[in-house]
């Protein structure tokens, strides 16, 4: 949750064969009370919604919080307890850390356009790059491919963004539209530096391998985060992966080469689409320029 701001959870209480009573709630921080709460069942809603007022926090703190509800039957012991664990973030994922962001030197590739007002409004330094011919130059820091990219559009651009990965460039690549990106590997390289280290494809569950702090579960509004993703498929006797926009996909590729920062990540999760949905978009990219950096 954004600090300073409102928000409405909802609870589904499903009744069994005892009688209910009342609910009760308890949003807190570190053992402190911030709000509760109490309410009548009403059988007829079968939903309890309980809305907080967010407290906010400094710039550069992330803040654990819990809500807890129970439900009581005619007697005074809860006949059912839920703790939902909470973040509080502040607005501004990149707070204090305007030198860090220089030092990462990012090269923006966007025809789309979208991710680059997103990072400039965000205060994010960026270097445009806005011809194929000119990412080849790039030798150094993070190379951003905006999201929405169609890489059947640009042709050459996969192959051109694997280049730069095995030359020791960190390539992150936002929700491309469509296209599709070679599996490299899978055939003997006459340089051994073009030879990738690992290929590693996940789902979801990388969000919480990055940062536990941030929602895998959904992204308001709609609850939906995967805007693509990738699926292996067989093409004249080569393995490609083909770009996705529903269905079963992979929406983490990562290309790892030897080298530190030598790797390739394609993230189809929508961080520019739901940038001002919530925290978790906005900090996840945080997250996954660290991760690239380290």
């Amino acid at each position: 949750m954004f600090g300073g701001s409102e928000q409405v959870f909802s609870f589904e209480i499903v009744n069994g064969d005892g009688a209910l009573a009342r609910v009760t709630w308890v949003f807190s921080a570190k053992n402190r009370t911030i709000a509760r709460g109490e309410q009548s069942w009403d059988q007829n809603a079968g939903r309890v919604p309980v809305r907080l007022a967010v407290p906010p926090v400094r710039d550069g703190v992330i803040f654990p919080a819990e809500l807890k509800l129970e439900v009581f039957g005619p007697g005074n012991d809860p006949v059912a307890r839920y703790v939902k664990p909470l973040w509080i973030f502040p607005n501004d994922p990149f707070a204090g850390r305007t030198a860090w962001l220089a030092e990462q030197r990012i090269a923006l590739f966007d025809p789309v356009g979208h991710t680059r007002e997103v990072l400039v409004e965000a205060g994010v330094p960026l270097r445009e790059s806005h011809r194929l011919a000119v990412l080849d130059e790039v030798r150094e820091g993070l190379l951003l491919v905006g999201e929405g990219v169609s890489f059947r559009e640009h042709r050459g651009l996969a192959e051109s963004l694997l280049r730069r990965a095995a030359a020791g460039v960190a390539v992150l690549c936002l929700a491309p539209a469509d296209g599709q990106w070679p599996v490299p590997g899978m055939e003997d390289a006459p340089d051994p530096a073009a030879r990738p280290v690992s290929l590693i494809w996940k789902r979801a569950g990388t969000i919480r391998d990055l940062d536990k702090r941030i929602d895998a579960d959904g992204w308001p509004p709609d609850g939906d985060f995967v805007v693509s993703g990738v699926r292996l498929v067989g093409i004249r006797g080569q393995v490609a992966a083909d770009v996705h926009g529903d269905g079963d996909v992979w929406p983490w590729y990562e290309i790892r080469y030897p080298g530190r920062r030598a790797a390739c990540v394609v993230c189809g999760f929508g961080i520019v689409a739901h940038w001002d949905a919530g925290p978790a978009p906005r900090f996840l990219l945080a997250r996954i320029m660290e991760y690239l950096a380290e």
